[in-house]
């Protein structure tokens, strides 16, 4: 079973779905794919939280090589709390993310 995450559903951009609905209804091979992708933000603690990352295969992934996600951090608690509303509602809900 794979759960996903409102992330994971705004993973593809807009113009990626148009790309590969355009193939598609020409017979054509898209050439990329949705990996299935999935960040889950687990807060653990008022100020702490991890990022965990998935692919379609439940196998742990890393977006961010500088950043060790895996472990409790304040920044990732601020992502969560600031920085994933902003980027829901002013970049994912218009097709920008």
């Amino acid at each position: 079973m794979h759960i996903q995450t409102y992330t994971a559903v705004g993973a593809a951009p807009t113009k990626a779905r148009e790309t590969y609905r355009h193939k598609v209804m020409q017979g054509k091979e898209p050439d990329k794919r949705y990996n299935g992708y999935t960040a889950c933000p687990l807060v653990t603690a008022y100020g702490r939280m991890v990022l965990a990352e998935f692919d379609h295969d439940n196998k742990p992934t890393h977006t961010l090589p500088f950043i060790n996600t895996q472990k409790e951090r304040f920044d990732m608690w601020l992502l969560k709390k600031y920085g994933l509303p902003f980027m829901y509602w002013n970049l994912m809900l218009r097709g920008l993310a």
